[in-house]
């Protein structure tokens, strides 16, 4: 069950029944160093691509105010894992983790309260079902890009106690609890 402090310490595997796209790029994110809270987030991503069958493409055309990292529209350009070698690497952690948070704002709700700059939590009740187009983006064009940039974020982060770790924290924190929502809806 996700939320279980013992289960987010064994290893995450592939669902079984995976299409080829979601098992590739499972594969490139699943970074078990990354801690328990990470191995959180791949559940519930895991959960909210497996209970939409894998389903690919379903409302790629969705627009958000605030563009996507410009890290991840280059692995998207360039064919994700599946053509990508090597994964991407954040040069700037203060940079992308403005792009991310600022890409993440724009993708929720009216009737979240999301900051833009990460620095506070969103409330965290919902209000409506209504998630709105871009968050209900499923397969490759979906929640996957998320995890990705937190995989790549996280991969750079020293200690915990840092800002910029704090932040990847709540954001994580954050994430999952948008895809064990997406489940529940």
């Amino acid at each position: 069950m996700p939320g279980d402090a013992n289960n987010d310490q064994a290893p995450v595997v592939c669902p079984p029944g995976a299409q080829a796209w979601f098992t590739t790029n499972f594969d490139s994110v699943n970074c078990p160093a990354l801690g328990k809270e990470y191995n959180h987030l791949l559940r519930a991503w895991c959960a909210l691509e497996s209970a939409n069958g894998f389903e690919i493409g379903k409302g790629n055309k969705a627009r958000t105010s605030a563009p996507k990292p410009a890290l991840l529209i280059t692995w998207i350009h360039a064919g994700r894992a599946a053509r990508v070698k090597k994964m991407p690497t954040v040069v700037d952690a203060d940079t992308f983790s403005t792009e991310l948070w600022a890409w993440w704002a724009a993708m929720q709700p009216a009737w979240r309260n999301v900051d833009p700059a990460g620095q506070r939590e969103p409330e965290r009740q919902v209000h409506e079902d209504d998630w709105g187009a871009a968050l209900e983006v499923r397969g490759q064009n979906g929640m996957l890009s998320v995890v990705a940039c937190l995989c790549w974020w996280g991969n750079v982060l020293g200690s915990r106690t840092t800002p910029n770790a704090r932040s990847w924290l709540r954001l994580l924190d954050d994430v999952t609890w948008v895809c064990e929502q997406l489940v529940a809806a």
